[in-house]
Parts: C-alpha cells; sequence; structure tokens
C-alpha cells in the first residue's frame, strides 16, 4: 500500500465548475480510501 500526503490550496472562479467538480473529487477521494485531516477554513498568508 502507498501512502502519500496532498497539500491543496484553491480559489475557484467559477461556481458552476467547482460545483460539478466537488462530489466528483469526494467520490475519488472515498473510492481510494483517501481521508481529510483538515479541512476548510482560511490559513494565514
Amino acid at each position: 500500500m502507498t501512502i502519500s500526503d496532498v497539500f491543496m490550496s484553491a480559489n475557484p472562479t467559477d461556481p458552476d465548475k467547482y460545483s460539478v467538480y466537488q462530489p466528483l473529487s469526494m467520490h475519488a477521494i472515498d473510492a481510494y480510501g483517501g481521508k481529510f485531516l483538515v479541512r476548510g477554513g482560511r490559513s494565514g498568508g
């Protein structure tokens, strides 16, 4: 089994396209046993 970390920061500019992307990305994460360690909110910067 391979374990990896993905760090992502997103600033969607098209709400319609992002609303299509969100459930697809969640399905992919669930399908491969992924989990969120931290999710949402603003970061410093």
